[in-house]
């Protein structure tokens, strides 16, 4: 198994870490905490992305700093190619695979420093090929926090 991949988002170092290995299940699974999410498609030459809003109310002036450093990231630095980079990434990461890797979709994690980053990655060629869900740690009012 290969070690955990470290990206750099406006000088913080940040683990890519495989879901089965997220800090926090809890979070991703409450959907009261999803800012939104970004989905990407690479046509063979370009990166085509849609912004999709949740609960823009936990959306920082921080969090769309580092929402966006994420995904420009991901899409400049580590998948600039498209599916034949996914491909090559996932390829190290078996465990990553939602179900049977055949299918050909990945989950990866990322902690950030204000928000916790759900990454689907799908090598399926004529679909779209990267989710960034964004998710905000804690909620104020509803005492609920994923803090450490």
């Amino acid at each position: 198994m290969r070690p955990n991949k470290t990206i750099e988002v406006y000088q913080l170092k940040i683990e890519l870490l495989p879901f089965c290995q997220c800090p926090y299940p809890e979070l991703l699974n409450d959907k009261e905490r999803q800012i939104g999410y970004i989905r990407g498609d690479h046509d063979g030459y370009r990166w085509w992305t849609t912004w999709w809003p949740s609960h823009l109310e936990f959306l920082t002036d921080g969090c769309k700093t580092e929402f966006n450093g994420v995904l420009n990231h991901l899409i400049a630095h580590d998948f600039p190619n498209g599916v034949p980079d996914i491909v090559a990434f996932t390829n190290h990461y078996p465990q990553a695979a939602i179900g049977d890797p055949g299918w050909g979709e990945y989950s990866f994690f990322v902690d950030g420093r204000e928000c916790g980053y759900w990454v689907r990655l799908i090598t399926r060629y004529r679909d779209y090929n990267l989710y960034l869900y964004g998710f905000t740690k804690t909620i104020e009012n509803g005492g609920k926090s994923c803090e450490r």
